[in-house]
């Protein structure tokens, strides 16, 4: 049987990049989601929500995450459930758990992203419940 860190020195290297982009935003590092993000990146959120839609570009992404911390008092709590990679997708398990206006969120999400040259091009982010996520954030 091979030890978690047997297993993690195998990690596909986009499994890594999106390793980095989860550790980057849990710690707030911005600098560092602007070195894994790639210039003209699109975030797809869906779901029907005040929060939905697309952002495009860095700065926007980057509103979105602030502006979500920032509407759950600093609450979000987004934690990984495992990481994939491949050749040029990626993706990212979360269970994500907030408080907001007297409503509570308990979530498993995931987050798909596209990877070329060790950037995150597109990512889609969406919810196991999507009708719970959506309650909450409208």
């Amino acid at each position: 049987m091979k030890s978690s860190t047997d297993i993690r020195t195998q990690e596909h290297p986009n499994a890594t990049v999106l390793r980095r982009t989860y550790d980057a935003y849990v710690t707030k590092d911005f600098d560092t989601l602007k070195a894994v993000f790639a210039p003209n990146l699109t975030w797809h959120v869906s779901g029907k929500s005040g929060v939905s839609g697309d952002y495009q570009g860095i700065d926007e992404v980057l509103d979105y995450f602030r502006r979500t911390i920032a509407d759950t008092a600093e609450t979000l709590k987004v934690e990984a459930q495992g990481f994939l990679g491949g050749d040029n997708y990626g993706a990212i398990l979360l269970h994500v758990t907030a408080s907001r206006q007297g409503k509570k969120l308990d979530d498993d999400q995931m987050l798909v992203g596209k990877i070329r040259d060790g950037r995150v091009t597109e990512m889609w982010q969406t919810s196991t419940n999507q009708q719970a996520s959506d309650e909450f954030w409208s």
